[in-house]
């Protein structure tokens, strides 16, 4: 479910850029949803269900496009091409250029009788919780030669698909046609006489390669928007990541700055432990000073006491010498 729900969101953002070129073409777009196992499928359903009697589809992809090519290469083209009602004029495109045209027939003048109110529901309810879009496109501006018949604006075909490991459904979306009135039923599309096809062929062709160019020129817009927004984008993560990078540098300098701190605290208190011993060893050294003044004093006493008493003992010798002689 969660990869379903992805890809819905990448299909209806793809879906929302188409809707984008078609807006700046100055064509009215809506969306319906509709859900089926294959692409080709699902077009030639969709047709069938919707009446649609001219559809405009890829030959292929763009870079298989050659001056010889004149039928479709596509595989999804081909299925269209043989299964499709007959009612459907269908123009296979392949890089600007009309490659093939399957002509078709005139749709029985019948009453539709189911309305767009209750189209909708049918198509939008699905089995799997969630539908693909289905882009519809009407303009009044398209196709304008072409006489009594409802008009819509060539739209791109574009298919989206899961993968074939999660899933077989695939869905298309083309562009259907779009009543002037929702109240009254889907009018019938007519087919010009074939000897009105050349003249109506060259101004389908005129027309398409100019709403081919119109949407080049706005893709290669929404493309350039797109680079600078994911400029953006980088830009912003770059800027978040040097943001971390900056924030977890500051941590680091933070924790090595406490870690000096405790260090630089134990020195100080280091420090002050060895000023108290060498005050304690000044004191000690004072008094051990003080103490050698007061020796060397007593000492110089006792010398003078000490040559005091030797003169004595001197004079008392002589004089004992003296009363011996006598």
């Amino acid at each position: 479910m969660a990869y379903q729900e992805k890809e819905r969101r990448h299909m209806l953002k793809v879906l929302d850029e188409y809707i984008y070129l078609c807006t700046q073409a100055g064509v009215r777009v809506e969306k319906l949803y509709i859900e089926m196992r294959t692409v080709e499928n699902g077009l030639v359903e969709l047709i069938t269900q919707n009446k649609i009697e001219r559809l405009v589809m890829g030959a292929a992809a763009d870079n298989r496009y050659s001056r010889k090519m004149t039928e479709p290469k596509s595989n999804k083209a081909n299925h269209v091409c043989r299964h499709a009602p007959d009612f459907c004029h269908i123009w296979f495109v392949c890089k600007g250029h009309l490659i093939y045209t399957r002509e078709g027939t005139k749709l029985p003048d019948l009453s539709y009788k189911e309305s767009p109110s209750s189209l909708m529901p049918r198509l939008t309810r699905s089995t799997s919780g969630w539908s693909p879009t289905l882009s519809r496109v009407s303009s009044q501006e398209s196709f304008e030669d072409v006489n009594q018949s409802s008009t819509f604006s060539l739209s791109h075909l574009s298919i989206f698909s899961k993968s074939p490991e999660t899933a077989t459904e695939q869905t298309s979306s083309v562009p259907l046609p779009r009543t002037e009135d929702r109240e009254h039923p889907l009018r019938s599309l007519s087919l010009p006489p074939r000897h009105e096809q050349t003249s109506c062929k060259g101004s389908l062709h005129d027309q398409l390669n100019e709403a081919i160019a119109d949407a080049k020129t706005a893709k290669q817009e929404t493309f350039q928007e797109s680079f600078r927004r994911h400029q953006a984008e980088k830009e912003a993560i770059d800027a978040i990541s040097k943001a971390k990078a900056a924030e977890n540098f500051y941590h680091e300098e933070l924790r090595r700055r406490k870690e000096l701190e405790k260090e630089l605290t134990k020195i100080k208190e280091d420090l002050e432990n060895t000023k108290k011993q060498r005050d304690v060893a000044l004191e000690e050294l004072q008094t051990a000073m003080t103490e050698n003044s007061s020796l060397k004093g007593r000492l110089e006493k006792s010398k003078i006491v000490g040559g005091e008493i030797e003169d004595k003992l001197r004079s008392s010798f002589e004089l004992l010498q003296s009363f011996r002689q006598l």
